[in-house]
């Protein structure tokens, strides 16, 4: 009896260390950095642990499937395959017409207009299979930038684009369109990436972070294309 009450007590003890608040773990990514290297590296050791603590509690999910897990009234989709990529979807139903959705995304230097993270998004001189873009956001108390080559897997006209990086920032994404009916389009966008080292002490708040922010693109994106749809009525 005394055993499996001390190992009881020590599994209420991970649950515990595992649902530390979201809040406590963002001061302490967003914190001054200490003055000595010693306490550096015990600051920086505190923040993996407590990481490693709250992946343990992931259930492993097997290749090809994906894992979902429910917290704190979100839901969050790892792509379970061997690169541990985190995986985001949103859509939008807009009343601008398939062709004129198509046409946007088509041109990746337009992104940028609904995409505000995106600072620039530019065609590789001699490919124009390739893009180079660079995110700069500011989350969780730092300013961030990433860059990265993408290159453009083979679409299917006014169905789907898709892109998968080269280098840089590991990530790979599509774009589906649909129409609905009444000249509508419906849109769907998947991003699958890997959690940069610099925010994985913050990595459970990652996922639900991006896809609010992709939702919210998707939204100015239908307010762009209205836009553009009305210009182009008016020649």
């Amino acid at each position: 009896m005394k055993k499996r009450r001390k190992k009881t007590q020590y599994n209420k003890n991970k649950m515990n260390a595992a649902l530390i608040s979201p809040t406590a773990r963002v001061a302490s990514l967003s914190s001054p950095p200490p003055s000595s290297s010693s306490s550096s590296s015990s600051s920086f050791s505190s923040s993996s642990r407590q990481f490693h603590k709250i992946g343990f509690l992931l259930p492993r999910a097997k290749r090809g499937g994906n894992c979902r897990i429910r917290s704190n009234n979100s839901i969050r989709i790892y792509a379970a395959d061997i690169d541990n990529y985190v995986k985001n979807v949103a859509s939008v139903e807009t009343q601008v017409p398939l062709k004129i959705c198509w046409q946007l995304w088509q041109d990746r230097t337009r992104i940028p207009n609904w995409m505000p993270w995106i600072a620039k998004v530019e065609y590789d001189d001699k490919d124009r299979t390739k893009t180079k873009w660079i995110l700069e956001t500011e989350q969780f108390g730092q300013k961030l930038q990433f860059s990265w080559t993408a290159k453009d897997l083979e679409p299917v006209e006014y169905e789907r684009i898709a892109w998968k990086s080269e280098d840089g920032l590991r990530n790979r994404g599509s774009v589906t369109f649909k129409e609905v009916g009444n000249n509508n389009t419906k849109i769907e966008m998947m991003i699958e990436y890997e959690v940069p080292a610099v925010l994985k002490p913050v990595g459970e708040l990652v996922s639900p972070l991006v896809g609010s922010i992709i939702g919210k693109d998707l939204e100015r994106f239908d307010e762009f294309a209205q836009k553009v749809e009305k210009q182009l009525l008016k020649k």
